[in-house]
């Protein structure tokens, strides 16, 4: 009996010691390690101290990219081989969206995690700037450790905007530089993703740290103007300017239009803009001009596609692929000639259609299997996602990680997608001089648009809303806003009190 008794007290003393131990082990690791290596520990997942690398190639659209089967006048076209290889080991999202139709608002949401009405950065014009208090996915990384480094083309990722600079390495091209950007040539100063991944491939190979990595590489290639080196000769090499198009300049319209049919041809009028602020020039395109257009962008694609297919090989042959995570996406696409509408000049009225909402998204994971997913993703759930992937704790956000589709086989993480943002024109803006809001929903196979522009001259305010079955009109011809009232009744309430959730006090006005 006293020998048991003495084994028990043992035992007691034993466990006794682990606790202490165990006890100390955490002090001495919060001490040395800091309060952010401390947490990092016990946040650790499967993907913990991993690297990760963002590329961003703005207005890429998803069905221009050929793994998607992409196809032009009934013949395949390779825009992506590169590209093609990294989705063929990626999970891919085929339902992702983006918030608003242009890069700047779209840029801020992708590392915020913020819709554009919550942080504000609408405008480049009046002196718009991400709060210093407002907390990204570069400030969580960079205080758990990461090496943060941004590869950019400028421009709307000019410092001035109050985000890249956040990063410890900021490189962006140096005409595209704060506001010498104005009334510069587009052809030679919009900033390529060649430079930025040479400036990238440059950085990680110098690197000297085992400490992990948060990267941003991106270029404005697949924005206009479409203007690659190639000259189109690698898709419509046949093609003969015979009304000598000038395709130097961002070839736009202010919303849809139609065309006038001369000699039994359509004529499409669209405007041409060179420089940046300048009075646009008129011009005519027929059908054939327009497919030369769409083959300027896919060769964009194209040149692109090598030069993301260096930084990838570069990343394989450091060692890296192993421990780095991959995502490849856009903030926004663009309009092609659908409906009649080029671009998304003037304003962003007419410009939510799919086109330009709906964005690429490929994420590479090390040892987790290539799938493809149909639930619907956003721009804004990027950040929550990317924490949660890593294990880190990034609560300051309005979107919802998706993870759970990756990791659990989640049915869904959203009932719907919301969108929107303010426009207010420049005063030497030739297309639009109105300030406006436009916002949708889209919830299941419905889309909802609403539209609401504001006259400066007598204070009236036009409110329109469009809506689409998707399933049945996926090129959205014909809104049927009218034949169903209670649906546009149902989206309506939604998407107002989604914008009262995300809207700062001072916008309560627009909304009512």
């Amino acid at each position: 009996m006293k020998n048991l008794i003495g084994y028990r007290k043992n035992l007691i003393r034993i466990y006794f010691l682990i606790i202490i131990s165990l006890v100390f082990l955490f002090g001495i690791g919060f001490l040395v390690g800091g309060k952010n290596s401390f947490y990092k520990k016990l946040l650790r997942s499967d993907y913990s101290d991993y690297n990760v690398v963002v590329i961003s190639l703005t207005a890429l659209r998803p069905d221009h990219l050929s793994f998607n089967d992409y196809t032009f006048n009934d013949y395949k076209r390779v825009t992506s081989p590169n590209i093609d290889n990294l989705a063929r080991h990626s999970l891919i999202f085929r339902n992702a969206y983006t918030v608003a139709s242009w890069t700047l608002p779209s840029g801020i949401s992708l590392f915020s995690g913020l819709y554009p009405f919550t942080h504000g950065v609408m405008n480049r014009n009046d002196g718009s700037y991400l709060n210093e208090e407002t907390i990204t996915i570069i400030e969580v990384l960079k205080a758990l450790g990461y090496k943060t480094a941004a590869f950019t083309g400028g421009f709307d990722y000019d410092p001035i905007f109050g985000l890249t600079n956040r990063f410890e390495k900021n490189f962006y091209s140096e005409p595209m530089r704060s506001r010498k950007w104005k009334m510069t040539n587009y052809d030679k100063n919009f900033g390529k993703i060649a430079s930025s991944t040479k400036e990238a491939i440059d950085w990680l190979k110098v690197r000297q740290t085992s400490k992990p990595f948060f990267l941003f590489i991106q270029g404005y290639d697949t924005h206009c103007p479409f203007t690659p080196n190639g000259k189109g000769g690698i898709f419509d090499p046949l093609y003969e300017n015979k009304n000598n198009i000038d395709f130097s300049g961002c070839i736009q319209t202010r919303s849809s239009s139609q065309p006038k049919e001369i000699n039994s041809e359509k004529i499409w009028q669209v405007f041409s803009v060179v420089k940046i602020g300048q009075k646009p020039e008129t011009l005519f395109l027929t059908n054939r001009d327009i497919e030369h257009l769409v083959a300027l962008y896919d060769e964009e694609i194209y040149e692109a596609d090598k030069n993301i297919g260096n930084l990838l090989e570069t990343i394989k042959e450091l060692g890296m692929d192993k421990n780095t995570i991959i995502i490849l996406l856009s903030e926004h696409g663009d309009y092609l000639g659908e409906n009649g509408q080029f671009m998304r000049g003037g304003s962003i009225i007419g410009t939510f259609g799919e086109e330009a909402m709906r964005i690429p998204l490929i994420i590479s994971i090390p040892n987790v299997q290539p799938k493809v997913f149909d639930q619907l993703v956003s721009i804004v759930d990027m950040a929550p996602t990317i924490a949660d992937i890593l294990g880190v704790n990034f609560k300051t956000t309005q979107g919802i990680s998706f993870y759970p589709l990756i990791r659990d086989n989640a049915k869904k993480v959203r009932e719907a997608f919301y969108g929107g943002s303010i426009f207010s024109p420049r005063i030497n803006n030739f297309f639009f001089k109105e300030k406006s809001i436009t916002e949708m929903i889209k919830e299941g196979n419905w889309k909802l648009i609403k539209e609401v522009i504001f006259n400066s001259s007598n204070g009236f305010i036009e409110e329109k809303y469009k809506l689409y079955n998707l399933q049945k009109d996926p090129n959205e011809n014909i809104s049927i806003a009218s034949d169903y009232p209670s649906i546009v009744k149902d989206l309506k309430e939604k998407l107002n009190v989604w914008r009262k959730s995300v809207a700062p006090k001072e916008d309560e006005e627009d909304n009512k």
